[in-house]
């Protein structure tokens, strides 16, 4: 196989939510922005090397073996990799673990950023157009980063720019851009969507985190929260406190969120309802919901004071009752 660009090694520390990650078959993925032990990095697996696959990068050839996201996605791609797990105590259910000796690669989305606009992307130009204005509108360029496609070396012409915005602030500010600038790349498909097995019900903005910014650029751009340090914005999962074993299954939970918790624009999304609960999810598409607030009926699975929406063993199901009121 024809050697790409990654010539990186394995991180003295984590880098964060969407750092690309190499392993040693040419598995390339993304890191998923949980704490982990030490030595290990959670990666939902993307792109495989394969004969006549449609992204490709310095003559190697790749497939895409993730068809949806949310938990059921990455299920799939996990079975069709056969990749093997390692049950976690703290999260009780084993994890998409790859150990540092596994990675051949590892780049951080600031990394990946500041090497596709130094040039060689098809898509360099329009990257740079877009940076420039999103890095206006959230606080500078130190702010922005870059993951997917993009960033593994291998876009293609219809792929879309996925950049990365680190911190509270920098989330708010490219969740108003979008909701103010962007055009939904898709028809807007009602109130109730599913992503992956977690079922959503609730009205917010098509293009929230997804769509085209007007005359930047003739792609979809997408963005996805991240804190300065791991799940540093979320107390139940900060040094892996607050989970444990003892699983409960939740049906029709009624939590009131304040809207405007920053904590939603992070990945994982994680909001303090009124009731005393914390609600995490692994899933980031549910991120504008909890931050425009409302009184939310819940299924997921509750570790304690903790309610998790988006794992893979009971994704669950937020709906949105009415609108918050003090």
């Amino acid at each position: 196989m024809a050697t790409i660009w990654f010539d990186t090694s394995a991180p003295a520390r984590r880098a964060g939510h969407g750092s690309v990650v190499a392993l040693r078959d040419w598995t390339l993925g993304v890191e998923v922005g949980l704490p982990s032990p030490p030595g290990v990095i959670p990666v939902m697996p993307k792109y495989v090397p394969c004969r006549g696959g449609p992204w490709a990068s310095a003559g190697a050839r790749f497939c895409r073996i993730i068809s949806v996201y949310g938990p059921r996605g990455l299920s799939e791609s996990l079975e069709r990799l056969g990749l093997r797990q390692t049950y976690d105590p703290a999260y009780g259910a084993p994890m998409p673990y790859v150990s540092q000796e596994q990675v051949v690669a590892y780049v951080s989305p600031r990394g990946a950023l500041a090497r596709v606009l130094r040039g060689g992307s098809p898509l360099g130009p329009s990257l740079a157009r877009v940076v420039e204005a999103v890095a206006r509108e959230v606080g500078g360029s130190d702010l922005v980063g870059l993951t997917g496609s993009i960033a593994m070396g291998v876009e293609q012409p219809f792929s879309d720019i996925d950049l990365v915005i680190y911190g509270g602030e920098g989330s708010e500010r490219a969740f108003d851009l979008f909701v103010r600038r962007a055009e939904p790349v898709a028809p807007t498909r009602g109130e109730e969507q599913n992503y992956g097995g977690v079922v959503v019900r609730a009205a917010f903005p098509a293009q929230w985190r997804r769509g085209l910014l007007k005359d930047l650029a003739g792609v979809p751009v997408s963005w996805v929260g991240v804190p300065m340090d791991v799940a540093s914005h979320c107390g139940p999962l900060r040094s892996r406190q607050g989970l444990g074993p003892r699983k409960v299954p939740v049906s029709g939970l009624v939590l009131t969120v304040q809207p405007g918790q920053e904590g939603a624009l992070l990945y994982p999304p994680c909001v303090r309802a009124e009731e005393g609960v914390h609600l995490v999810s692994y899933e980031f598409n549910l991120g504008a919901a909890l931050y425009l607030g409302g009184v939310f009926r819940v299924d997921g699975i509750s570790f304690g004071g903790t309610l998790v929406l988006g794992a893979r063993e009971l994704p669950g199901s937020l709906v949105k009752l009415k609108e918050y009121r003090r």
